[in-house]
């Protein structure tokens, strides 16, 4: 046990105001159970497994349609008749990716697009 941490238990025991007995020699008696200190003791640091995020598919679930839709290997029970054909997006979904702000060099380049046809309309008139 590490002796930092053997230190800090018996710390806390003394502490705690019902936990432990009153009298230096019930003390002594009770903290007889709480191990000492050992020098040959390898410190041995606790591990901590924390949840990672698996694919539904390793959960055992089933796929949701957008993994199944990117997945080009996918036993799929509805198969397209025309191909791969991209399906049709809504317009607040044309919208919510436009503004996405992986496109800001895209809107910028549509902007400066629409500039420069505003400024050669201006010069045609």
């Amino acid at each position: 046990m590490d002796e930092d941490y053997a230190r800090k238990l018996r710390n806390w025991l003394r502490a705690q105001p019902e936990a432990t007995p009153r009298r230096a020699d019930e003390e002594r008696e009770w903290l007889r159970e709480v191990p000492e200190p050992a020098t040959d003791d390898d410190w041995v640091c606790p591990v901590i497994v924390l949840p990672v995020p698996r694919r539904s598919d390793e959960n055992g679930c089933r796929m949701s349609e957008a993994e199944a839709r990117s997945r080009r290997n996918h036993p799929s029970g509805r198969r397209r008749e025309d191909g791969d054909q991209p399906r049709h997006m809504s317009e607040a979904e044309a919208r919510s990716r436009w503004n996405h702000p992986t496109n800001w060099h895209r809107r910028r380049a549509a902007e400066a697009a629409a500039e420069e046809q505003r400024r050669r309309d201006a010069e045609e008139r």
